[in-house]
């Protein structure tokens, strides 16, 4: 599905919503954003070293709010059905499917998501980040109007109600979605990055998809529970693991760093690339001060300089480890080619005929 049908689907769950209040849901709309934009901040954050295509990351945001978060909506809802004619207990209906349906349906529906982008960008891939961002995108997407969902239904109940909603899902639990989805996106990328054979790119995949079902379904098991065994699931389950995933994170794109340096070095041995360049590529101080020594006018030219000495070193370096690819190959001497370019227009500036006096 191209990103006009995403979009209409999108319109399609917003005009839905809007129907039922066009106040509340403005209310609604604004409580959610907070969230949204904390989520979207970290993914970005990782995405430093090499930025994901702009119409890419909407479409995945658009794949989340409105594809997977239909589609899980119509299966929760069969099965919810489903389960109350069989226990004929509306709780207890509520609990299984929120614990045993939900996770599987939902991870299924944005790891497809994740699935299709990985597969489209496939020999674009270069780093495990990369399936991490786009799995956190679709997360997000998907919380943001979950999260509109939920607001909507506690605000029809009380402000209080809706109070201790938006504390639940907005504080306590922004980054469920995006974190049980990362799972599936790190072992799709790291198939395309790591894996030497079939086998691999199928197992670890697969074990993806069942790793973010268990952190989804696990996080559902506390809801299920008494507030005072759920506090204490929280702050000995939840908090450790949101660490632990976090810290993961953090590693894991501070690495692509050193994968881009060990990537240029050929390229500096040819003298395509400086030694400065390559270290201007994977530092994150040594980029805020290049991009503020440029100025504003040129800024997009260095950005497009980084991100290119960046996927360049990512790719070098992947190749490197998994063997050449044509079409990398192929993608890389262009994008050596316009890095070449960029590179005169940033020795042209003011800027720099001034340093050099």
């Amino acid at each position: 599905m191209g990103i006009i049908g995403l979009f209409c689907v999108e319109l399609s769950v917003i005009g839905y919503v809007l129907l039922s209040n066009v106040l509340t849901v403005g209310l609604v709309a604004f409580l959610a954003i907070g969230p949204l934009v904390a989520v979207l901040t970290l993914f970005i954050y990782l995405d430093r070293w090499e930025r994901e295509p702009p119409q890419t990351l909407f479409a995945t945001f658009m794949w989340g709010a409105g594809v997977a978060i239909i589609g899980a909506s119509f299966a929760n809802s069969l099965a919810y059905v489903g389960a109350s004619l069989r226990l004929q207990d509306e709780y207890g209906a509520m609990a299984f499917t929120a614990v045993t349906v939900a996770p599987v349906v939902e991870e299924t529906m944005k790891g497809l998501g994740v699935l299709l982008v990985v597969y489209w960008r496939r020999n674009e891939i270069n780093s495990i980040v990369d399936g991490i961002v786009y799995a956190g995108v679709i997360g997000a997407g998907f919380a943001f109007i979950e999260n509109m969902q939920y607001f909507i239904e506690a605000s029809q109940e009380s402000a209080a109600m809706l109070t201790l909603t938006v504390i639940m899902r907005g504080v306590f639990s922004p980054f469920i979605h995006p974190m049980a989805t990362s799972l599936s996106g790190f072992a799709l990328a790291w198939a395309v990055v790591r894996a030497k054979n079939p086998g691999a790119r199928i197992m670890v995949p697969v074990l993806g998809w069942l790793g973010a079902i268990l952190v989804h379904s696990l996080w559902n098991l506390l809801g299920t529970i008494g507030n005072e065994t759920w506090l204490a699931g929280y702050l000995l389950i939840e908090v450790p693991l949101f660490v632990a995933w976090m810290s993961a994170l953090l590693v894991i794109s501070s690495r692509d760093a050193l994968r881009i340096r060990r990537g240029l070095a050929p390229y500096v041995v040819a003298g395509w690339v400086l030694p400065a360049e390559a270290e201007l590529a994977s530092s994150s101080n040594a980029r805020r001060f290049a991009k503020r020594w440029i100025g504003k006018e040129r800024k997009r030219i260095m950005n497009a300089f980084l991100v290119e000495l960046s996927l360049l070193g990512l790719d070098q370096d992947l190749q490197m480890r998994v063997g050449p690819h044509p079409l990398r190959v192929l993608r890389d001497q262009e994008v050596l080619r316009s890095m070449t370019a960029h590179r005169q227009q940033i020795l042209s500036a003011p800027h720099f005929h001034h340093g050099l006096r």
